[in-house]
């Protein structure tokens, strides 16, 4: 991601499908203390968890020329393509029990 940003010399958008385990905008509600202390297991112990993380973080530190959104996904289910909704920040908590089919996320 770092070489991507660096080597961009015109505007450059990236999408980068990330967990809501990942805070990637500012905005994000605050999280609890448990769910805090949660994540931080997860990203030690999960190398996507931690690869999402470390993505987010490096697109965060690109040029102003390099936008991206980092979709997340609710907890992936099989299933048909289902309705669902954008939201500019995250919407409930890792234990919020929302579903997402994977036909959905594409």
């Amino acid at each position: 991601v770092r070489r991507v940003g660096a080597l961009a010399t015109a505007p450059l958008k990236l999408i980068v499908v990330s967990t809501e385990g990942v805070d990637a905008v500012a905005d994000d509600p605050p999280r609890g203390c448990f769910e805090r202390c949660l994540i931080r297991c997860l990203d030690a112990v999960l190398p996507p968890m931690s690869d999402n993380a470390d993505a987010v973080r490096a697109i965060k530190a690109l040029p102003e020329r390099v936008s991206f959104c980092a979709p997340r996904p609710a907890d992936m289910i099989d299933g048909p393509e289902a309705p669902y909704e954008c939201h500019p920040t995250l919407q409930g908590n890792i234990f919020s029990g929302a579903k997402s089919t994977r036909a959905s996320v594409g």
